[in-house]
Order: structure tokens, then C-alpha cells, then sequence
């Protein structure tokens, strides 16, 4: 890490440094967390299950689908074609 700032620092090409930092923070936060998962499970032992397995929602199987009526999509389409002019 303090060679990436290093080399950072004693860049002169401000739009190199600019691209580069986006990506360098990314990666940061993104091992900061694996880091930090790693870290917990040795707190909690039952933390590796609690995320490898998914969440199971059961609100997905009440939910109920329904076409459109055609009256309403010829409708809209008109609507859209007068807009759209």
C-alpha cells in the first residue's frame, strides 16, 4: 500500500492518477469487506452459513402477474406516437 502511494504521489500526470484512483478505492473497499467477513467469522462461528445461503423470500410466490389489455396498449401507443412528434 505505500508503494501504490508512493508511486502515486511522485506521478506528474494528473489524469493518470485521476483513473487510477476510482479503481484503487473499489479495490480497497471490496478487500476492506472480505477482509473484515474473514475477521467476524472467527467471532461467529455461524456467520459463513448466515452467507452462503441465500435468503429465501417467500413473498415472491403471492405475487400474481397479469397482462395488459390490448385496448390499453393500443392506447398508450397512440399516446406515446402524439407525444413523440
Amino acid at each position: 500500500m505505500n508503494l501504490l502511494f508512493r508511486a502515486l504521489r511522485a506521478d506528474l500526470k494528473v489524469k493518470s492518477v485521476k483513473a487510477l484512483s476510482p479503481r484503487t478505492r473499489l479495490w480497497l473497499v471490496t478487500y476492506g469487506v472480505i477482509y473484515l467477513l474473514r475477521e467476524l467469522e472467527g467471532v461467529f462461528a455461524n456467520l459463513q452459513a448466515f452467507i452462503n445461503q441465500p435468503k429465501e423470500d417467500e413473498s415472491d410466490e403471492d405475487k400474481e402477474f397479469h397482462d395488459v389489455q390490448e385496448e390499453e396498449e393500443e392506447i398508450s401507443l397512440r399516446r406515446w406516437l402524439r407525444f413523440s412528434r
